[in-house]
């Protein structure tokens, strides 16, 4: 009996050994995926890492922007509040900034809220551009009797139409703590819309910001 019960008291152990011996394989990969994009975002950063503020977005490259003549179609910026005024405001400011920048031949807005990536591919195509933008916006305004400052988190990404590939991406976010922030808006009681617009203006300046650099450097190494 004794041999029986010491039996059965291994076939647990063993039965865990078997699972863990399947599913090792299978994570190895994604550990591996996930080591090479946390790598190559602290290249991209200056080897870096930190806690996602204004100064320190995450930054995706892969497999890289190599052609920057190209025409851009940027889709509306959706907003997790579905707020189509924060959508257009936002939208439009990014446009103005690309703009500003000459960072493509030509940016277009394209006046739709697309739900996935597939869809955006598909109506860019459709649309003859080279490069489609799709981005997101993410706004916490707690009430004003929790002290919580309002943070505003924006992610963007650009997509090669022709082969599908995210060629650039970035998350970047900013609180109302934020020094830079403070300033403009000091104790003022403001409405929702507009404090949520200044501080997720600053976060689209880094982003353009980093975008302008990252082109700057390929230039440089060409």
């Amino acid at each position: 009996m004794n041999v029986k019960n010491n039996n059965n008291r291994g076939k647990p152990a063993t039965l865990l050994f078997c699972v863990c011996s399947l599913l090792i394989p299978l994570l190895l990969p994604a550990c591996a995926v996930t080591d090479a994009i946390q790598e190559h975002t602290l290249n991209a950063m200056g080897g870096n890492k930190r806690t996602i503020d204004v100064h320190m977005p995450v930054v995706y490259i892969q497999p890289s922007i190599h052609e920057w003549n190209r025409s851009v179609g940027l889709f509306l910026l959706r907003d997790a509040g579905n707020s189509k005024m924060l959508s257009y405001d936002l939208t439009t400011k990014l446009h103005q900034k690309l703009l500003q920048k000459q960072l493509f031949h030509t940016v277009s807005v394209i006046k739709l809220l697309v739900g996935s990536n597939e869809l955006a591919i598909e109506k860019g195509r459709e649309l003859g551009f080279d490069y489609v933008i799709t981005g997101e916006i993410t706004s916490y305004l707690a009430p004003a009797s929790i002290a919580i400052p309002p943070q505003v988190s924006i992610r963007l990404r650009i997509i090669e139409c022709k082969t599908g590939n995210t060629l650039w991406y970035i998350e970047d976010s900013a609180t109302a703590d934020a020094p830079e922030i403070k300033k403009e808006l000091g104790l003022a009681t403001v409405d929702d819309f507009p404090k949520t617009s200044y501080i997720a203006d600053i976060v689209l300046n880094t982003m353009v910001k980093h975008l302008e650099d990252f082109k700057r450097k390929g230039e440089h190494r060409s």
